[in-house]
């Protein structure tokens, strides 16, 4: 359900060329489904969805010596928006 948004990542995917970025950008593949959903009812739809996804990446990025943390409170690691 999500899906890869941003240049940095189509670039590096298709075309081959590397530029340096700091973060990978995601959205919900089907937006309707938020349709008149508050901010928090997102939010608490989202939350154990990134949670999983987190971790998932946490273990990936703890093999290849890469700093991340799936720490929702730490804006050095994930930002929402």
């Amino acid at each position: 359900n999500f899906l890869f948004k941003g240049g940095s990542c189509l670039i590096t995917c298709y075309l081959g060329y590397y530029r340096f970025s700091e973060d990978i950008d995601f959205t919900w593949k089907n937006q309707q489904v938020f349709n008149g959903m508050s901010q928090n009812k997102i939010n608490r739809f989202l939350s154990p969805i990134i949670d999983k996804i987190g971790k998932i990446v946490e273990v990936i990025c703890e093999n290849n010596n890469i700093d991340f943390r799936c720490d929702k409170s730490d804006e050095n690691y994930t930002i929402f928006g």
